[in-house]
């Protein structure tokens, strides 16, 4: 039976950020947050692999790629927010396909919250952090692929928290017509999706300039 899958991949570019700019660090969420975070260092992992459910080879696979994994946890050490920070990029299994971020960009890429603590600061703090690293690493462009749903969500997200204005970059488009026949294909994103960063843009006066580049508003 024929299965079809879509992604939006965006691109934020932190360089056009006001806060960039003047060389500050880039903003935290306002209140606080349940769970406390680390950067998971590779030894405490091979020590300790149950902090994480995702399987072993893939962890140790996105180390080997200089991956960057942060973790949440509450109060009694259990796991209950991930986020990987990928500077080669990393394969994505919901879409069958590897994504890779452009020059100076960063792929952030399976981000996940512990249904009990959705709805609050968690992944507020999250993306917060990954953005954090990724300017401490050299890094000015924050890549993710979301669906097409979420999309909205998400871009508000980081423009609300002056992390950047999400600019959808592509359509990644996966066909699966059988067990061993796939067909993967771009596309550009629709009208509506930038009109969501236009409006972004347009709303939060700390991203003024963000229209320029590659992935321009206009």
């Amino acid at each position: 039976m024929l299965s079809i899958k879509k992604l939006i991949v965006f691109n934020a570019d932190v360089s056009r950020m006001g806060w960039h700019r003047r060389r500050e660090p880039p903003p935290v969420p306002k209140g606080a947050c349940e769970v406390g975070f680390h950067w998971l260092e590779h030894g405490s992992w091979k020590r300790n692999p149950a902090i994480l459910e995702t399987p072993e080879e893939v962890v140790a696979t996105r180390f080997s790629e200089s991956g960057r994994c942060l973790v949440g946890q509450d109060s009694r050490a259990r796991t209950v927010y991930h986020l990987w920070l990928m500077p080669a990029g990393t394969y994505v299994g919901w879409i069958g396909k590897r994504l890779s971020p452009p020059a100076g960009g960063m792929l952030v890429s399976d981000a996940w919250v512990d249904p009990a603590h959705r709805g609050g600061n968690v992944h507020r703090w999250g993306a917060a952090l990954a953005v954090r690293e990724l300017v401490r690493l050299g890094g000015n462009i924050v890549t993710a692929g979301v669906e097409e749903h979420e999309f909205s969500t998400m871009a508000a997200m980081y423009a609300r928290l002056g992390l950047g204005i999400c600019v959808p970059h592509y359509c990644c488009y996966w066909l699966a017509m059988s067990p061993g026949l796939n067909l993967h294909w771009r596309w550009p994103p629709s009208q509506e999706l930038r009109g969501i960063s236009r409006r972004l843009q347009h709303a939060h006066g700390d991203a003024e300039s963000q229209a320029g580049g590659a992935d321009r508003l206009s």
